[in-house]
């Protein structure tokens, strides 16, 4: 799934929503884009679509339902473990690639 063809909990089309946003501030493109962005609105997707609220989540990675909560919104970057634990539950595919950090 990516992360345009994912449906809001309200129904409305990712791509649509980010188009809004984006015409309202055109500097939140770039955070929008950024792999923590992409991997919450992934996490809510799957969670949603499995039927779990965010407590059930949360107990299923051993974490509390604030924290689920502020990585689905984007107030807080996650851990690699946190990251690794949320794909188990939601049998999410976690990839990363290799970037030259030295180049940017």
């Amino acid at each position: 799934m990516t992360p345009d063809a994912i449906t809001t909990p309200e129904g409305d089309e990712w791509a649509s929503v980010r188009a809004e946003l984006v015409a309202e501030d055109p500097d939140l493109a770039a955070s929008l884009d950024t792999a923590a962005h992409r991997f919450a609105v992934a996490m809510v997707a799957a969670r949603t679509e499995r039927g779990w609220s965010q407590r059930q989540l949360a107990e299923a990675i051993g974490v509390s339902q604030p924290l689920v909560a502020r990585l689905e919104t984007g107030g807080r970057d996650p851990r690699l473990s946190t990251m690794a634990a949320v794909a188990r539950a939601l049998n999410l595919p976690l990839t990363f690639a290799q970037q030259d950090l030295a180049a940017s």
